[in-house]
This record gives C-alpha cells, structure tokens and sequence, in this order.
C-alpha cells in the first residue's frame, strides 16, 4: 500500500496480471507489481512480485523489493534503499494501443537540483515514454525517451513538443490513449494559471508528426483538468 497518483493494469503475455503505480509525491517512485500466476478464482494478487524503478542504462531497470514491507512507509524506505529513481512528481500512466509503451506523466518539481536523463527539471514537468520489449510488461528493462517537456517555448529553453505543434502546456497530470493511439492529457497547475489555463491536450504517437501536440480543451479559468 502507498499514497499513490496514478495506477494501470495490465496482463503478461501468459496472462498474469501487472499493476504499475506512481507514488503520490514531489520525489516519487514508479512501482510494479507482477501477480504471481493468472487465477481465476480472485486470488491471483494475493502474491507476487514488487519491483521499484530504478535508472540503468538508457532507460528503467526494475529492481525486486523484500516480500515482507508492512507499511506505507515501508515500502517508500525499502523503494528508496533499493535505489528507487525519484521522479518530477509521477502521475498518470496510459499504455500504448499495441502494448509496446508505457507514458508517465510528471507534473514537475521546482525543488530538484540536479537534472537527469529521465527529469530534465525546471519545475513545468514532463511526460516519459518506456519501451516494453516485445510487448513484455515483465521485462527487467524497460529503455525510455523524453516524449514532452513542458512549459512555454517562448520563456524556457529546454521544452520538447513535436513538429507542427499548435499548443503547449505546463504540469501534465493524467493521461489516456484513444482508439486511434493518440495520447491526451490534462494539467493540473494548482491554480497557477497566469501563463495558461489548464486543460486537454492531444499528442500524436505516431508517424511523421509524433509528439506533435494540439488542444482539446480549456478549462475556465483555475479550474483542474487533470
């Protein structure tokens, strides 16, 4: 159990289930738990295997935690002693229609110090894509790539959107993948919408135009969209 942001189901290719879940937290952890077979009888998560997220590489390395973490705060210590990778406040997940990829949403935090190759910093947030290998959510490693780096173009350097974008956004919140593949996601500024209001975004996935981003949706004005 842990305070958490965001949560997604998935099965393996022999049909156990797979939860991966976002600590609800400025610094907060990704998490994964593999059921450890497909029961049908409502028992299948009752045992398992958690994993923390953990940088390797060009991407995520899942790193098994202790079967006997008792508490909230337990599993956050033994995510951190397993050298969990702390994200820019970790929120929405969505997956790819094919199952091919994993995106997690960060709404960003304006406390980190030191960048990384999965949080770029500056305080506007992110959205991160993982490659699942094969389609396997219970691979061991999950290579990733910066999909989206928010904020405004015209007053930060460093932000990432697709050719022919026609919109930008600052603190991504939730995300969910339409039929088509495309990727929409809601902000949730927390009332700081001097810059913009919050709201719906769409980004492309795939072909030519990927990452290009387009609005769905304003909200009125301090009002959540994500």
């Amino acid at each position: 159990r842990i305070a958490r942001a965001g949560l997604l189901a998935t099965q393996s290719k022999d049909g156990r289930p797979v939860l991966f879940f976002t600590q609800d937290a400025q610094a907060g952890m990704l998490f994964r738990f593999v059921a450890a077979t497909n029961a049908q009888d409502g028992t299948a998560l009752d045992s398992g295997t958690l994993s923390v997220a953990v940088l390797g590489g060009d991407g995520i390395d899942w790193v098994a935690l202790p079967n006997d973490v008792p508490t909230l705060a337990g599993l956050a210590n033994a995510g951190a002693t397993a050298g969990g990778e702390t994200f820019d406040a970790p929120a929405g997940l969505a997956l790819s229609q094919d199952g091919g990829a994993l995106y997690m949403a960060c709404a960003g935090n304006a406390q980190r110090s030191v960048a990384d190759s999965l949080n770029p910093g500056g305080g506007e947030g992110h959205i991160l894509r993982f490659t699942l290998p094969g389609g396997d959510a219970t691979a061991r490693h999950f290579p990733a790539t910066l999909a989206l780096v928010a904020g405004n173009p015209a007053l930060r350097e460093g932000t990432q959107y697709g050719p022919g974008s026609q919109a930008w956004l600052r603190k991504p919140r939730t995300l969910a993948v339409d039929p088509a593949g495309n990727l929409w996601i809601g902000t949730d500024q927390k009332g700081d919408t001097e810059q913009s209001a919050d709201g719906l975004f769409i980004m492309q996935t795939s072909g030519p135009a990927t990452g290009a981003l387009a609005y769905a949706y304003l909200a009125p004005v301090g009002a959540a969209a994500g």
